[in-house]
């Protein structure tokens, strides 16, 4: 049903204005397992491990070239709101956010080496 497909990434009163516009959408994109060269997603876990967080960091970074995100000592980049020509971005990964907690866990310690 095309409708409700409609529905569910959009705004519920899209379909109600005219002209239709949405000032929200949603979009999710699924990455899976295994990854090419693997046989199942426990086939060499730590290998596709390493090939999946090599992968996240070229995501982060383009995104954050992309999106004009700065971090800097103790201040997560994803604490500044984010727009890119007139549109508020928000978005959620499991992956980047763990690149995240690791940096801000690196600072931390730096901190209380330091």
């Amino acid at each position: 049903n095309q409708r409700y497909s409609a529905g569910f990434f959009l705004e519920k009163e899209t379909e109600n204005r005219s002209p239709r516009f949405t000032t929200k959408t949603r979009s999710t994109i699924p990455l899976g397992s295994p990854l090419d060269g693997f046989s199942t997603k426990r086939d060499r876990e730590s290998d596709q491990d390493v090939e999946k967080l090599s992968f996240y960091k070229k995501v982060r970074k383009n995104l954050f070239e992309l999106l004009d995100m700065k971090g800097r000592f103790l201040f997560s980049a994803y604490r500044n709101e984010v727009s890119r020509n007139g549109v508020e971005i928000q978005f959620t990964s499991g992956p980047l956010f763990e690149l995240e907690g690791n940096a801000l866990i690196a600072d931390d310690l730096m901190l209380a080496i330091g």
